[in-house]
């Protein structure tokens, strides 16, 4: 019987692993096992366990993008080795881990210029990238072998060099994989069972409220709003962004916070980004967001007339959250461009780059999609209340404003199957070629519900929202205090009926 669950904890939420390891641990009898990337972070998570964990309930795991960089002799032992493991669990090094990791994916992110470069970037040969992936791989089998986890948790945990093994491996063995992701609105959250986002049971919720009545409230509509964290990110970004005095300061104050990093030779700097590379992402931010104004994006004023207007939404961090979410998709602008090539005349596609992300797209880019005669760029700063008053459906992959559209009543087309967006009947999956052909029935057929309809469907996702997901706690109080096992009670209890 397994005497141990593993916990790959992430820095966001830092805060909430340790009294939830110790309410797991007080009520299920087994021992945390946290597995951690640094010796700092090790430290942290036993200072604040105030005696209540030891050494023994730590692992660091290996850097493993230090095998991208080593000169390894070009032989066929390693595709054997690599090969035996993608017929053991079904997957493909290439798809399933490599181009869905920032760092040795790069050359397969197409809509991306690769800032910020890191180390391992930079100098990661072919044979380096594949020893990594393997010894990614070797190091979990290992730790399942020694310490079998009765459950996995974590936070955005599966995917990438390190995270997709883990998944694997779980899914071989049919270890419970548990990640806490983001809800997309205020501070809810849920327990994602896979690495995809996915929660079946919620969104059997969904459907299940669709067929209830429930009362009609003006104020529910807007009951959601865009999460927490996006908020203060954004809010913060856009300040720096707004001026090139801030985008200086901003910069300076990156670079010096990473050369120190490097000086104190942390484990991050070995392969992680260059200190230089980070520090210009602000002033590239600046840069772009004056492009933004003056060339080619529009406003929602000077949109052409159309029958119909579909918005596509571009990711925060570019292939990778495609790559890493959708791993079977083809790259963003091979998307766009099958999309305007299914819609009927008349139909209009706007593109809306994320508001974050400005600078680190190539510029051949944005002139692929101009050159497109129903694709038209808009502006990223145009609030998203704007957009929805002006379209008729969204199309996205996991965009977050996929889910504000459903939540507002409006039409979503989902090229990914994955997600607990797919839990509503406003929501319509394109997962083959021939079911474009929805856009055109959509457009032609007037295939959408009716006002009455929308509103009930979106109050029916929104419930499902607030009823089946946990509130993670304010950053304020996570930051300022230590959190007690009452704090994270509701996180473990809907934690356990995942399980």
């Amino acid at each position: 019987m397994a005497k141990y669950f593993w916990i790959r904890p992430l820095t966001s939420t830092r805060y909430i692993w340790v009294p939830l390891a110790l309410l797991i641990k007080e009520n299920l009898r087994i021992e945390p096992l946290f597995i951690v990337i640094s010796e700092a972070d090790k430290d942290f998570y036993l200072k604040i366990s105030q005696g209540a964990l030891n050494g023994e309930n730590f692992l660091i795991e290996p850097n493993f993008y230090l095998e991208c960089e080593r000169n390894h002799p070009e032989s066929t032992d390693i595709f054997n080795a690599l090969n035996a493991y993608e017929e053991k669990y079904n997957f493909t090094v290439y798809r399933d881990i490599i181009q869905a990791d920032r760092h040795i994916g790069q050359k397969w992110a197409w809509a991306w210029d690769g800032s910020p470069q890191s180390r391992c970037m930079s100098n990661t040969r072919r044979f380096g990238a594949l020893r990594a992936c393997l010894e990614a791989l070797k190091y979990f089998e290992h730790l399942n072998l020694k310490w079998p986890p009765k459950f996995v948790i974590g936070s955005g945990i599966g995917t990438g060099l390190s995270g997709k093994p883990m998944a694997l491996i779980c899914k071989k063995n049919k270890i419970p994989l548990r990640s806490a992701v983001g809800a997309r609105f205020n501070r809810y959250a849920y327990w994602a069972t896979d690495e995809f986002c996915n929660n079946f049971e919620i969104r059997q919720k969904i459907k299940s409220l669709e067929y209830e009545k429930i009362p009609p409230s003006q104020n529910e509509t807007h009951a959601l709003q865009e999460s927490e964290n996006f908020k203060d990110f954004h809010k913060s970004h856009s300040k720096k962004s707004k001026s090139i005095i801030n985008a200086i300061g901003t910069s300076s104050i990156t670079f010096l916070k990473n050369y120190y990093s490097v000086l104190r030779r942390r484990r991050a700097t070995k392969t992680g980004y260059y200190p230089s590379s980070l520090a210009s992402l602000p002033l590239k931010n600046w840069y772009a967001q004056r492009q933004f104004k003056n060339k080619g994006f529009k406003n929602i004023s000077e949109l052409p007339k159309a029958t119909k207007y579909f918005l596509f939404p571009l990711q925060m961090e570019f292939e990778a959250s495609l790559q890493g979410e959708a791993p079977n998709l083809p790259p963003s602008f091979t998307l766009i461009h099958q999309i305007s090539l299914s819609l009927p005349a008349g139909a209009i596609l706007l593109v809306k780059e994320h508001p974050l992300q400005g600078g680190r797209r190539p510029k051949f880019f944005y002139g692929l999609i101009e050159n497109l005669h129903n694709v038209v760029l808009i502006k990223p700063t145009i609030k998203a209340q704007m957009i929805f008053d002006k379209i008729d459906a969204v199309i996205q992959v996991n965009s977050s404003l996929g889910y504000e559209a459903l939540a507002q009543g409006i039409p979503v087309f989902s090229l990914s199957p994955h997600g607990i967006i797919h839990g509503s009947s406003l929501n319509e999956a394109i997962l083959s070629p021939n079911d474009y052909q929805k856009l055109k029935k959509f457009c032609l057929n007037d295939m959408s519900h009716s006002r009455a309809a929308r509103r009930h469907l979106a109050l029916s996702f929104q419930k499902a929202i607030r009823t089946s997901c946990f509130e993670l706690p304010s950053p304020e109080k996570s930051f300022n205090t230590l959190l007690s096992k009452k704090d994270v009670e509701g996180i473990y209890l809907h934690l356990v009926k995942s399980l």
